[in-house]
C-alpha cells in the first residue's frame, strides 16, 4: 500500500510539473503578447500625431485641405480607438500575468509539498519494511522457541516414562526381595524345627554319616 501511495505521489508530481510548465509557457506568451500590445500602441501613438499633423496642415490649405482634414479627422480617431483597445488589452494582459504568477507560485508550492510527501512517504515505506523485518526475525525466533519446548516436551515426556520404567522395575526388585525375605524366613523356621526334632530323637547328623560309611565299605 505504501509503494503505491508513493508511486500515486509521483504521478501527481510529475502532472504538476507538468501543469506548472504549461502554466509558464502561458506566461512567456502573455509576455509576448504583451510586447505586441504596446507595438501597437506606439503606432496608435505615432498615428494619431500624424493626423493632427495632418489636420494642421489641412487647415492652412483653406477650402482646398478640407476634403483632406475630413480624412486625417477619422484617421485621428481610429488611432485613438486602437489606442483605448491596446490600453483594455494592455490590462487584461496584466491580470493574466498576475494569475500566471500566482498560478506558477501555487505551483511551485503544489510541487514542493508532493516532494516533500514523497520523502516522507519514501522514509514511511523504509520503516515500514524495517518492521516487517523485525517482525519477520521476531517470527522465526518464536518458531525456534516453539521447536525448542516442543522438544522439551518430548524429552520431558521420555524421561517421565524412564521414570515409570524404573519405578516399575524397583518395585519388581523390592518384590523379589521380599520373596527372599520370605524364603530365608522359611528356610530358617525349617532349620530351627528340624533342631528341635533332632533333639527330641536323639537322631544326629553324626549317625547318618557313619551308616553310610559303613555301607560304602559293604
Amino acid at each position: 500500500a505504501v509503494k503505491e501511495t508513493v508511486e500515486k505521489i509521483n504521478i501527481i508530481a510529475s502532472s504538476t510539473e507538468n501543469v506548472a510548465k504549461a502554466v509558464q509557457e502561458l506566461g512567456e506568451q502573455s509576455n509576448k503578447i504583451g510586447e505586441i500590445i504596446n507595438t501597437i500602441t506606439n503606432i496608435a501613438d505615432q498615428t494619431n500625431l500624424l493626423a493632427l499633423n495632418a489636420a494642421i496642415e489641412a487647415a492652412r490649405a483653406g477650402e482646398h485641405g478640407r476634403g483632406f482634414a475630413v480624412v486625417a479627422e477619422e484617421v485621428r480617431k481610429l488611432a485613438e480607438q486602437s489606442a483605448g483597445a491596446a490600453n483594455e488589452i494592455t490590462g487584461l494582459i496584466k491580470e493574466i500575468q498576475d494569475g500566471v504568477g500566482e498560478a506558477i507560485n501555487a505551483m511551485e508550492y503544489g510541487s514542493r509539498e508532493v516532494s516533500e510527501g514523497v520523502q516522507v512517504a519514501g522514509n514511511a515505506g523504509a520503516s515500514l519494511q524495517q518492521i516487517i523485518k523485525a517482525v519477520e526475525k521476531n517470527t522465526a525466533m518464536m518458531q525456534d522457541i516453539a521447536t525448542g519446548v516442543k522438544q522439551a516436551n518430548e524429552g520431558t515426556q521420555q524421561l517421565t516414562a524412564a521414570s515409570e520404567q524404573i519405578a516399575s522395575t524397583v518395585q519388581q526388585v523390592s518384590g523379589s526381595a521380599q520373596e527372599l525375605a520370605n524364603i530365608a524366613e522359611e528356610l530358617q523356621n525349617t532349620v530351627v524345627k528340624f533342631k528341635v526334632d533332632e533333639s527330641e530323637t536323639g537322631f544326629h547328623t553324626d549317625n547318618v554319616s557313619e551308616i553310610d560309611d559303613e555301607k560304602s565299605t559293604k
